[in-house]
């Protein structure tokens, strides 16, 4: 796999079951709100906002919900397949089964964009795309993103 990824990874959850997009926006602010210091309705309506509803979806059944966050110490990132393919508005039509989520300090511009773009790169790489969903344990995806620690780190 030619992409990186690091330690920086929080999460990894496979076969994700929702119907649709508002209830993972829902259940993931709630997980997030979960391991962060930030309510759960403020991650919500971030990602609801219509400009980061719009650029989610890369295609290739692939999304990114990313929000600067004021009062978040660390960034969180998580990685996660979904059970079924969702529409989440893609601009190719595909339906979505594989989604990053990156939370970041507010304070974090240029590094949060660079964070984005090697979650991208990461998502989109064909073979670990197939990896993530093929997988049957979150251990088989760590164990991708263990050798990549060396050599690229999404959080800085």
């Amino acid at each position: 796999m030619g992409s990186a990824l690091n330690a920086r990874v929080d999460n990894i959850e496979l076969e994700f079951a929702v119907q649709n997009r508002e209830q993972f926006l829902r259940e993931i602010s709630t997980e997030l709100s979960d391991i962060s210091t930030i309510e759960a309705d403020k991650i919500f309506s971030g990602f609801m906002n219509e400009r980061r509803l719009k650029r989610a979806p890369l295609g290739e059944g692939i999304a990114i919900f990313d929000m600067r966050v004021r009062g978040l110490p660390k960034p969180i990132v998580k990685i996660m397949t979904l059970s079924r393919d969702i529409d989440m508005g893609a601009s190719d039509g595909s339906g979505v089964r594989v989604v990053g989520v990156i939370l970041s300090p507010e304070r974090e511009g240029m590094v949060h964009l660079r964070r984005l773009s090697r979650l991208a790169r990461t998502l989109k790489d064909k073979n670990f795309h197939q990896a993530l969903l093929n997988a049957s344990k979150e251990d088989e995806i760590w164990a991708m993103l263990t050798p990549a620690i060396a050599n690229q780190s999404i959080a800085a």
